[in-house]
C-alpha cells in the first residue's frame, strides 16, 4: 500500500499516527470479521487492580473508567487486591499509606466501575503461590478476609481474576462459597505465568462455560496495551468459529499499565465499539444472560 510506504519515512510520532489512521480507515471500510457471521461478541475490560496506593495509577484509572463508561455505556470490571492480603498490607506498611484511604479509593472507583476481587497468594516464605505451590489450605483464610473487607465497603464482589493466572477446582469452590460468580482467570490453552494449568480440559477463548458451578468462566484475551492494528489481528485469530452461538471474552490489563507508556487502550475500546456485533456487558449480564432481569437467586444457565 503506497500510503504505508510513504509513512515509513515519517518521524516516529507521525509514523505511528499515520499507521493508526490508515488501519482505522480500513476498519470502517472492511470491519474486522469474526469466524461466524451473525454471532455477537460480548466484552468487558477486566483490570488486575494492584496499585491503588500509587497516586498516579489511581487518578489515571479513575479517569479511564469514566471514559470507558462514556464510550461503552457500562462500567469496567476492576478486580482489586486488598490490604487483607500480605502483598498489599506489607507495601502499605512500608509506605505509611493507610488502609482506610485505600478503601476510600476503592469506593470512589465503585461509583464508575464494577468492583471484583483479585487474588494474589504467597507461600509461608513469601514466594508466589504458583508454579505448583498453590494450596487452598494456605489461601482459604485470605480469600475470606479479603472479600469480607470489600463487603465492609458495602460492595458485593461477583467477579474474580487470579494473580499469575492461577485457577484450580479448589480455588473456584472457595470463591463460590464467598459469592464469586464470574471468573476471568482462564486463557484457553495458555498456561499461567509460572506454568500452572487447570487440571482438566478447558474450552477455548470465546466460550462461556462452567468449571465449578455456579461460577461462570469467560476467558481473557491478550493484554490490550498495544496498537489497534495488532490487537485487531489477535482478536480475529484468537476466537474460534462457534457457529452462530454468542461469543464471550475479556480484555485484561493491569492498572499500572495505564501510566508511563504509550496509550492504545481506549483506542481499542473505541474501535471495538464501532463493530456492529460487539456489545459491552455488565457482570450480571455475563453471569445471568438468559434471565429477564438480574436477581440474586437467578439460575445460571449456559449461554
Amino acid at each position: 500500500m503506497r500510503a504505508m510506504s510513504i509513512a515509513q519515512h515519517l518521524p516516529a510520532p507521525l509514523h505511528r499516527l499515520a499507521v493508526q489512521t490508515v488501519y482505522g480507515a480500513l476498519n470502517v471500510l472492511r470491519p474486522m470479521p469474526l469466524p461466524a457471521t451473525g454471532a455477537t461478541l460480548s466484552l468487558n475490560a477486566c483490570f488486575h487492580t494492584e496499585r491503588l496506593d500509587d497516586d498516579a495509577v489511581f487518578a489515571t484509572l479513575l479517569a479511564w473508567c469514566r471514559d470507558f463508561r462514556a464510550i461503552t455505556g457500562v462500567g469496567a470490571w476492576l478486580c482489586v487486591m486488598t490490604p487483607e492480603g500480605s502483598m498489599i498490607r506489607d507495601r502499605l506498611a512500608r509506605s505509611g499509606f493507610e488502609a482506610e484511604r485505600y478503601g476510600e479509593r476503592v469506593r470512589a472507583l465503585a461509583d464508575v466501575a464494577e468492583i471484583g476481587y483479585h487474588g494474589h497468594y504467597v507461600t509461608a516464605d513469601g514466594q508466589p503461590a504458583a508454579g505448583g505451590r498453590f494450596t487452598i489450605e494456605a489461601a482459604q483464610d485470605q480469600i475470606r478476609a479479603e472479600i469480607s473487607w470489600l463487603r465492609e465497603l458495602d460492595l458485593a464482589p461477583q467477579i474474580y481474576t487470579g494473580g499469575w493466572w492461577v485457577v484450580s477446582p479448589e480455588l473456584l469452590t472457595a470463591l463460590a462459597a464467598e459469592g464469586i460468580r464470574l471468573d476471568c482467570s482462564t486463557r484457553g490453552q495458555q498456561s499461567g505465568t509460572f506454568g500452572d494449568r487447570y487440571p482438566g480440559a478447558i474450552p477455548g477463548v470465546g466460550e462461556r462455560f462452567e468449571l465449578v458451578p455456579p461460577v461462570v468462566e469467560i476467558a481473557s484475551l491478550p493484554y490490550f496495551a498495544m496498537p489497534w492494528a495488532r490487537y485487531r489481528r489477535l482478536v480475529a485469530s484468537g476466537i474460534p468459529d462457534l457457529g452462530d452461538r454468542p461469543q464471550w471474552a475479556v480484555l485484561p490489563l493491569h492498572d499500572y499499565s495505564l501510566v508511563g507508556i504509550p496509550r492504545d487502550d481506549l483506542d481499542i475500546v473505541r474501535q471495538l465499539s464501532r463493530l456492529p456485533y460487539v456489545r459491552w456487558v455488565t457482570a450480571s449480564e455475563a453471569i445471568y444472560p438468559n434471565a429477564p432481569e438480574w436477581r440474586a437467586d437467578a439460575v445460571v444457565t449456559p449461554g
